[in-house]
């Protein structure tokens, strides 16, 4: 019984731990996806699409599939200049 009480105690208190650490997680992606409309020039329909592929546990190939020849080249420059910031040590929470 000794050993059986911290085992309880414990598994209670990670129950309410699990649900809060999804909710930042889905947050983060909603922000992303903003952040992609923004800096993309997504339409409507293309957010849409890209937010089913998320939530269908689509991967980035999928999305890219999703976007025209432009924004994926915008992308890919983005991306670099993402990576010289960071690696320049510039990298700010907008960046990321």
């Amino acid at each position: 019984m000794k050993r059986l009480t911290p085992l309880v105690f414990t598994s209670l208190l990670m129950v309410p731990v699990a649900g809060i650490a999804e909710e930042p997680v889905a947050a983060f992606s909603d922000q992303r996806l903003a952040n992609m409309q923004r800096q993309l020039e997504l339409t409507d329909e293309q957010v849409q699409e890209m937010r089913s592929i998320r939530d269908e546990g689509g991967d980035r190939k999928a999305m890219s599939a999703v976007l025209s020849e432009e924004q994926q080249q915008l992308r890919r420059d983005l991306k670099q200049q993402r990576l010289e910031k960071k690696a320049a040590g510039q990298l700010s929470a907008e960046d990321r």
